[in-house]
């Protein structure tokens, strides 16, 4: 019997040594472990505040060698600066000029493949951005999204 006392409490010392040194390399506390576990802030989601300004349609003549070609575009815009939405509602005339001027310009070829598309909303993004740096002070406008393309 004291035999088995004795190892019984060896084990039970063994164990409480066990649980101490446990404690000490995590830096024990006797905050329960959810308050220990500090979990990160999930990052912020920077379209969450993103503004989406649509535009009125494009339509331009594209010039080709047999006959005239039609490219009808509808563009959005969006920003996360709401001063910068109303900076480009208020500079629409030169902004659709300017767009008009580009489109009117493109090659059909060209924007019969995708690189093409997306060269020419690049080309457009950065035209929007110049006029709003200029008249703005800012880029303001983050990107632009044709969300309708028709060539004919």
């Amino acid at each position: 019997m004291k035999k088995w006392l004795m190892i019984g409490g060896g084990a039970l010392a063994l164990v409480a040594v066990s649980v101490g040194l446990s404690l000490f390399l995590i830096g024990g506390s006797s905050q329960p472990a959810e308050a220990v576990a500090q979990v990160a802030p999930e990052p912020e989601n920077p379209y969450k505040k993103a503004q989406y300004i649509k535009m009125k349609p494009f339509i331009v003549t594209l010039a080709t060698r047999s006959r005239p070609n039609m490219l009808q575009i509808d563009m959005s815009a969006s920003t996360t600066d709401p001063d910068a939405a109303a900076a480009f509602e208020q500079h629409m005339p030169v902004i659709r000029n300017n767009l008009l001027m580009l489109l009117n310009a493109q090659d059909i070829k060209t924007l019969q493949t995708n690189e093409g598309k997306e060269a020419l909303r690049e080309k457009a993004l950065e035209t929007v951005q110049e006029i709003m740096k200029e008249r703005f002070g800012s880029e303001g406008i983050d990107e632009v999204f044709f969300t309708k393309f028709v060539m004919q």
